[in-house]
């Protein structure tokens, strides 16, 4: 909603399928991404040149790379240093994630 109007009310973003992100928002200073995720590990990557920001907004997330590991759940965020490269992301069952990284 651009304004505060009576009739403006909010909307759930829609369900996606997992492994498949979606951008939501893109600027020159940053990328917001929201991305499904089940039992089945999806690999991301910083490309040695971005940070990523994560943070879980249904589910308990599990996020994993060389040598780390680390657990969040709704509302928690970790943040992925663009040194680490690659990294996995799944749910413990199903869940929601959203990505936000330097545009």
């Amino acid at each position: 909603c651009a304004r505060v109007t009576p009739n403006c009310a909010p909307t759930r973003a829609p369900v996606l399928w997992s492994g498949e992100p979606t951008e939501i928002v893109s600027s020159e200073f940053f990328k917001l991404f929201s991305l499904a995720v089940d039992e089945q590990p999806v690999e991301l990557g910083t490309a040695g040149e971005r940070f990523h920001v994560i943070t879980a907004i249904e589910g308990a997330i599990l996020l994993s790379g060389n040598g780390w590991q680390s657990a969040i759940k709704p509302f928690d965020t970790l943040v992925v240093p663009a040194a680490l490269d690659s990294y996995e992301i799944a749910g413990a069952d199903s869940g929601r994630v959203l990505i936000s990284m330097p545009g």
